[in-house]
């Protein structure tokens, strides 16, 4: 077992975690003094974390006193491997991870206070990763992840709507009856950068990047890469309107959300 955060990260991981993201060198020193126990530990029952699985999970967190919220964790295999930055102590997280391969990493950068209700994050299969970052939150959101070495990414200050569902594929293959061939497309790593919004009831289905600041309209179907500061919508989903951001708060966007886009409040 290796708790060592820099070294559990791969290379391609470490280069999607850029600043369009988040700020990686931030979170490598949150987690060098982390603690880490077993998921079936009397210390991770008290955080929260329920494991229903064959086999345990590795976790680390950065307080033992801090609850994490509810975390579910059913595990088929061992060597898989939860980061939890839990230093703000009111964290409102409902959770529930599938995983059946090895591997796999999971990393929740500091919450800070937001709700984050994930109904079903699906692991299936080896080496893939879900990145949370700080302070993104999640009304109530599905994740499925195929292809070793694929994963998630969800950039600082995101929000995702209730009813979102977020697949890196097409979740089975589509065969030329003339070839025989598979024609179907293999998955990808889905990447949302800091401060997107994803409307109620989207699908992100083999979507491999949204843009820094940009809004994914309800019930969008969004199969592309989304280009930063636009607003997309429709089946499948298309650009809107350009040069657009959002504020969590209704009366417009607090100066920390146009500095995190790189913009003078």
């Amino acid at each position: 077992m290796n708790s060592n955060f820099s070294d559990l990260i791969s290379p391609s991981l470490r280069g999607l975690l850029n600043d369009e993201v988040t700020s990686l060198s931030n979170l490598q020193h949150q987690f060098s003094e982390g603690i880490t126990i077993a998921s079936s530990s009397p210390e991770a029952k008290a955080l929260g974390i329920i494991n229903l699985g064959k086999s345990d999970v590795w976790l680390t967190v950065a307080n033992l006193t801090n609850k994490i919220g509810t975390l579910r964790i059913e595990t088929h295999s061992d060597g898989n491997h939860v980061f939890v930055n839990n230093v703000t102590p009111e964290v409102n997280f409902y959770g529930s991870i599938r995983l059946l391969g090895q591997q796999n990493l999971i990393v929740f950068d500091d919450l800070k206070g937001r709700y984050v209700a994930l109904h079903d994050v699906y692991f299936r299969g080896t080496r893939q990763f879900l990145f949370w970052g700080r302070g993104a939150s999640a009304v109530g959101c599905s994740i499925e992840i195929e292809g070793t070495s694929q994963g998630v990414i969800v950039g600082d200050d995101a929000l995702i709507s209730s009813g979102v569902w977020v697949r890196n594929h097409n979740m089975h293959s589509v065969v030329d009856l003339t070839t025989r061939r598979q024609v179907s497309q293999q998955a990808v790593t889905t990447v949302l950068e800091r401060h997107v919004w994803v409307g109620q009831n989207a699908i992100l289905l083999k979507c491999d990047r949204i843009g820094k600041g940009s809004i994914v309209g309800a019930s969008s179907l969004v199969r592309n890469s989304v280009p930063p500061m636009v607003a997309v919508a429709g089946l499948p989903a298309q650009v809107i309107r350009q040069n657009v951001s959002w504020g969590r708060d209704v009366s417009g966007m607090s100066p920390d959300e146009f500095k995190s886009l790189g913009l003078v409040p």
